[in-house]
């Protein structure tokens, strides 16, 4: 592998690369969709949040390594060196690109977890324990992001030495330390995954109902297996001899995980939308809240406002559904939940025994 000069070479792209990158174009569409039908859920309902906001930078972050990945395939992925001599001239252009790339495939990938663990503190914040979970993890997710980045950007000394193989300098292990991301990206994956699973079985509800709960929350596991392919093929790779001849799939499967993750966890935001037009009559309920310094209310804390809060706030509730932590004359009466319910916090109150399903009525707007 040599530095050079040389004008780029552009061969015809292999059938497989036109397949992968048709595959991440397609997904790409379909989380830009997903995306905006879950703002706009948002904004007809409660508004946006943090992990709306933070999803949202992610996006474009996955977008543009669907860009990258196009690029990739004008100049030969798929095509042996040994060969293909001639495709050296693109090793340093191609290496400059792996080197960005890495770096925005981190930061999405840093955005979409910490999105889901926003999620998982409005909803399930307020039990003291769960919340010390939820922060821990969004520590531990800022830290392998953090981690990463670093450590892919200063993998050479000097930098260049990373585009550049013959730069005086020293480099680590590039294969190392991609296996030692990916695998560590499939461990916090999968306590994110995890995290609110106990609260969930353990809710007052028909089985059932638990079990696509908990399905719905469990969609972030299309990430982890692309993430377990992708360690089989990062053993594979040769950065050294065949570069391009081993890089197309690796390429593919890495930018298959920030789409997956974003449309994964804007599915389950998008049942206020279907609710709204399954029932166009009933379930545009909703209520007006308008806050003064001294007030507050059940209102108030059911949506994770402090009572007696200080700031005037404005929420729409697409569903007449509460869950409480707390003892009831009904308790064996499992009573349903669906999705759209997902916005509201389903471990307000903190008595230990129970959890009761109660009904709220609202106003509708016709």
């Amino acid at each position: 592998m040599a530095d050079t000069d040389l004008p780029l070479v552009h061969p015809p792209m292999r059938p497989d690369v036109i397949g992968y990158l048709a595959c991440n174009s397609v997904l790409g569409f379909i989380s830009l969709v997903i995306l905006a039908l879950r703002v706009w859920g948002r904004f007809i309902g409660i508004g946006l949040g943090p992990d709306d906001w933070l999803i949202l930078a992610a996006e474009p972050l996955a977008l543009c390594g669907v860009i990258f990945q196009g690029i990739h395939s004008t100049l030969g992925i798929g095509y042996d060196m040994p060969t293909h001599p001639e495709l050296g001239a693109n090793i340093t252009y191609m290496l400059k690109i792996i080197f960005v790339q890495q770096i925005v495939y981190l930061f999405a990938l840093g955005a979409i977890k910490l999105s889901i663990l926003f999620f998982y503190l409005r909803i399930f914040g307020s039990a003291g324990r769960t919340r010390l979970l939820i922060i821990a993890t969004m520590a531990l997710s800022a830290v392998w992001m953090v981690s990463f980045i670093f450590a892919a950007s200063f993998l050479c000394k000097p930098v260049k030495k990373q585009w550049m193989p013959l730069t005086p300098g020293e480099c680590g292990d590039q294969l190392i330390m991609d296996e030692s991301m990916v695998i560590t990206n499939i461990i916090t994956d999968v306590i994110i995954i995890a995290l609110p699973m106990y609260t969930i079985w353990n809710l007052k509800l028909r089985v059932a109902e638990r079990l696509g709960l908990m399905m719905a929350f469990s969609l972030g596991l299309a990430v982890v297996v692309a993430g377990i392919f992708r360690i089989v093929y990062i053993k594979g790779a040769d950065l050294t001899h065949n570069l391009t001849g081993t890089l197309a799939i690796s390429i593919f499967i890495s930018q298959i995980e920030p789409l997956l993750g974003i449309i994964c966890v804007s599915i389950p935001m998008l049942a206020p939308i279907y609710k709204r037009y399954r029932h166009p009559n009933s379930s545009a309920r909703y209520y007006y809240e308008q806050q003064h310094p001294n007030s507050g209310g059940p209102s108030a804390r059911q949506v994770g406002v402090s009572a007696g809060g200080s700031r005037n706030t404005r929420h729409w509730e697409m569903n007449n559904m509460k869950v409480e932590t707390a003892a009831t004359r009904n308790d064996d009466e499992a009573k349903s939940l669906d999705g759209a319910g997902s916005d509201k916090n389903l471990t307000t109150a903190a008595a230990p025994h129970g959890i009761r399903v109660e009904t709220r009525y609202s106003v509708s707007r016709a």
